[in-house]
């Protein structure tokens, strides 16, 4: 019996030693410590899935237009006003009543176009050729006609205060009862473009300029008050 326990003490002694190792230590007794509750509501609230998450629009971009081209059909009544005619062939052109003003008309060809009571306020007409057109009634208020063919043209009644005929060739042209108020006519000695030029009844004022050695009186035009 005493040999018994003797062989058996070892084993006994390694099976304490084996359960010591087992007991949970210090470090290990705190892993069963439990969270506190804001810890463990925010481990517990779900991840938003795909469809939770609102899909941002996308930016909108309303594209600028571009300044739109003027369009200008030529004939009676037409608006054309500011529109690029330079150069155009505008021969025989029927353009009563058209609005014109501010439109571009370098070098056009207006050989007797119907020009009557149009508007061609600050047109630049500079260099056109105007030959027998008809402008009467016209308004060509600071128009540029200056080197503009306008023989035998009808200016009758025509306003052309403050247009600009530096160097126009008006030889038989009919400018009676048109407005020179202040009107510039002047670039040709002794006014031999106005020489054949009917301008009886036309007004103009002190301020109008003519040829150097013109008589404008002596033409037929009638000097007004400013």
């Amino acid at each position: 019996m005493n040999l018994r326990k003797l062989f058996l003490a070892p084993a006994y002694f390694l099976v304490c030693l084996a359960m010591a190792a087992c007991k949970p230590s210090a470090g290990d007794a705190g892993a069963d410590t439990p969270l506190p509750t804001s810890a463990e509501s925010a481990t517990s609230t779900p991840l938003p899935t795909q469809t939770d998450v609102q899909p941002t629009a996308a930016p909108t971009y309303t594209p600028t237009a571009p300044p739109q081209a003027i369009v200008c059909n030529p004939g009676p009544a037409a608006n054309c006003k500011g529109a690029d005619l330079r150069g155009a062939g505008l021969r025989e052109a029927w353009l009563f009543d058209a609005n014109l003003s501010g439109a571009d008309l370098i070098g056009a060809n207006l050989f007797r176009a119907n020009l009557s009571a149009a508007d061609l306020s600050a047109a630049d007409l500079s260099g056109a050729h105007l030959s027998n057109a008809n402008l009467s009634d016209a308004d060509l208020w600071a128009a540029n006609l200056s080197g503009a063919n306008l023989t035998g043209a009808d200016l009758t009644g025509a306003n052309l205060i403050r247009a600009i005929l530096r160097g126009a060739d008006l030889s038989g042209a009919d400018l009676s009862g048109a407005d020179l108020y202040e009107a510039n006519l002047s670039g040709y000695r002794q006014g031999h473009y106005l020489s054949w030029a009917n301008l009886s009844g036309a007004t103009y004022t002190a301020n109008t300029k003519w040829p150097e050695g013109f008589d404008p009186e002596a033409a037929g035009a009638v000097l007004v008050e400013d």
